[in-house]
């Protein structure tokens, strides 16, 4: 019985449409915050600020997009191309295929 009140609770939180806006936010400040970073050359700070924003949201494709951006600049192309996969699967709608195409070539 604990358990099914424990998931039943757990699973209202996770869904509630004030932690999801909650999370989203999270996500989009984290995205200003690690583009500003990464156009300053600060790649450490911008890869620590993409990190807490996935915490929130796992499979935001502007923070992944980053990330593969960062190992790119970074130079690490066994992680660049993790990178890329993940973009991959969380950029349903092709929103930064376009720009890897254009890196790619």
């Amino acid at each position: 019985v604990s358990a099914v009140l424990g998931s039943i609770v757990w699973t209202a939180r996770a869904t509630s449409p004030q932690r999801l806006a909650e999370r989203e936010d999270r996500a989009g400040s984290a995205f200003v915050a690690a583009c500003e970073s990464l156009l300053k050359g600060e790649l450490s700070d911008a890869e620590l600020r993409v990190a807490a924003g996935r915490k929130g949201v796992r499979e935001d494709p502007d923070l992944a997009f980053l990330s593969w951006q960062i190992a790119r600049a970074r130079g690490d192309a066994r992680q660049a191309r993790r990178r890329l996969r993940r973009l991959r699967r969380s950029d349903a709608d092709d929103k930064w295929l376009w720009e890897v195409e254009r890196a790619s070539q």
